[in-house]
């Protein structure tokens, strides 16, 4: 009995070192590949008039959708639910009932008029491997057809 308490000691030091070593590679090889981007950016593709479209519950969004306006120059426009969604455990469950019903949370009908703008950003928190909702519910009430648009994310587990 001796032994294969020491074995089973033996396996989870092992496993738990194992598990060390390869979060410490995951985060070098993660820091070597931001500090890629750790330069002034220079803008230099003229993208004509630019709409920055963005809903953010934690302000991770919110930040990027800032750092695009400061290259971009351009407008913001926040995407806002009519009732407030709290960052709580109902969200999870909340949202994935919205994601599989296709009945999103409503949104204040302040929108911008996408005609004036050549090229919009659109950025969404990800919730259960897709947009968040309130940015759900704002993409059905658009067509961008023959519109320049770009997507972009955050997650919470990877900013």
């Amino acid at each position: 009995m001796k032994y294969i308490f020491y074995t089973v000691i033996v396996i989870a030091v092992v496993a738990i070192i194992g598990t060390v070593v390869h979060l410490y590679k995951v985060s070098a090889k993660n820091k070597a590949e931001m500090s890629k981007y750790e330069n002034d950016v220079k803008l230099t593709a003229n993208l004509g008039k630019v709409l920055i479209i963005y809903y953010s519950l934690t302000s991770r969004t919110k930040d990027v959708a800032l750092d695009i306006q400061l290259f971009t120059n351009g407008d913001l426009y926040e995407i806002k639910p009519q009732e407030e969604i709290k960052n709580n455990a109902s969200l999870y469950l909340t949202s994935k009932k919205q994601i599989s019903s296709g009945n999103y949370p409503a949104i204040v009908q302040d929108f911008p008029n996408i005609d004036k703008y050549d090229r919009i950003f659109v950025g969404a928190p990800i919730w259960w491997y897709t947009a968040a909702t309130p940015v759900l519910e704002f993409l059905k009430e658009f067509d961008f057809k023959n519109k320049k648009v770009v997507p972009f994310s955050t997650q919470g587990s990877n900013y």
